[in-house]
């Protein structure tokens, strides 16, 4: 697959954003948080790979990460928690979507 403008192909950019997530809830410390993302993973890579390549660098967007980033240093566990079923239902929306 064509490499993207940053210089980075599609499949290291997918592997980024997946290491991303899986370090947030490694940092979290919630090990069925852990579990569950790493047994999502395949799914969620696949989803990627599927909703093609512009589907997937909008879903990898580094400003939509650094949202997420900047209200969990927060330290609001509600924001948190409703920023996480934002950024996951704008995934599955840009994604899924058409």
């Amino acid at each position: 697959m064509a490499d993207s403008p940053s210089g980075y192909g599609i499949e290291m950019r997918i592997e980024a954003d997946l290491e991303f997530h899986r370090t947030l809830c490694r940092l979290s410390e919630n090990h069925t948080s852990l579990h569950v993302w790493e047994q999502l993973e395949g799914s969620i890579r696949m989803s990627i790979m599927f909703g093609g390549y512009e589907r997937g660098v909008r879903n990898m967007d580094v400003a939509r990460h650094f949202k997420l980033v900047d209200t969990i240093e927060a330290g609001d566990s509600a924001a948190v928690s409703a920023e996480i079923s934002e950024h996951m239902r704008i995934a599955a929306e840009t994604l899924m979507g058409s």
